[in-house]
């Protein structure tokens, strides 16, 4: 079972995340919540999710949850956020993401990468075998927007399945060239589907990469956690054994260790 922390419990992204937990009582359990003036809104998150901990933006306030909530630790500010990230007991922290996206769910066959995926802010995995079942009964019929990322081609099929009507798929692995794909036809006209490409993400340096910084010092962006293992250059072969293998998420390899 995955033992929450929730960032911003009340606004519309914790307060989706709350109604995938009380779907799914038997793998979810909340430990902690945190949210800013929607006091309202918080104490039936109290009262519903049970957390041990609750932190909230103002002192007063934290005083009167606590005389309301015997049994709860009730802390406010900026400490009472990190107390709420920082849970001892939490596996997974769930925020307000970069994007602002709901869901968003990530499929891998290796299971450790989709636990990295849940604490990184994936609300959902899946397996690839019960993926496209499980993403449109999550999203009622298809997510709006699916990526690819592996370069295989029957991912890529999954991929575009998975999409809703109207709905767009981004094509970001690079396959062999003599590969092909196979896709509805009518889904292109009959559904309104698209599908893109995106190389290196589609990116602007100049303009992006100040603000991956800027997202990566604040805590938003944490991509030091995708960073799997540092390896000196001889051992390159060894890095693409454990790509092989599928148990890299990314590598670095050192020129001079």
């Amino acid at each position: 079972m995955k033992r929450l922390a929730v960032l911003g419990s009340t606004g519309s992204i914790g307060s989706a995340t709350l109604d995938v937990v009380a779907r799914f009582p038997e793998r979810y359990k909340v430990v902690a919540l945190a949210a800013g003036h929607n006091l309202d809104a918080l104490r039936e998150q109290v009262r519903s999710c049970r957390p041990s901990l609750v932190a909230v933006a103002e002192e007063a306030d934290a005083r009167d949850l606590a005389a309301e909530f015997c049994g709860v630790d009730v802390q406010w500010g900026e400490a009472g956020r990190v107390a709420v990230a920082t849970h001892p007991d939490a596996t997974t922290v769930m925020g307000a993401l970069v994007a602002n996206a709901w869901p968003i769910i990530a499929v891998d066959p290796v299971a450790a990468k989709r636990d990295l995926a849940l604490q990184l802010g994936a609300t959902a995995v899946f397996a690839p075998e019960d993926a496209e079942k499980g993403v449109k009964d999550l999203t009622g019929g298809g997510a709006e927007v699916t990526f690819e990322a592996a370069g295989v081609p029957a991912v890529l099929e999954a991929a575009f399945r998975a999409a809703r009507r109207g709905g767009l798929t981004v094509a970001m692995g690079l396959p062999h060239p003599s590969k092909t794909v196979t896709l509805q036809a009518l889904a292109f006209a009959g559904l309104g589907q698209a599908l893109v490409g995106s190389y290196m993400g589609s990116s602007a340096p100049q303009r992006d990469i100040p603000r991956y910084l800027a997202l990566w010092k604040a805590g938003r962006m944490p991509v030091d956690r995708l960073q799997s293992a540092s390896l000196p250059l001889e051992k390159i072969n060894e890095a693409f054994e454990h790509l092989a293998a599928g148990t890299a998420v990314r590598q670095v390899l050192l020129p001079h260790s």
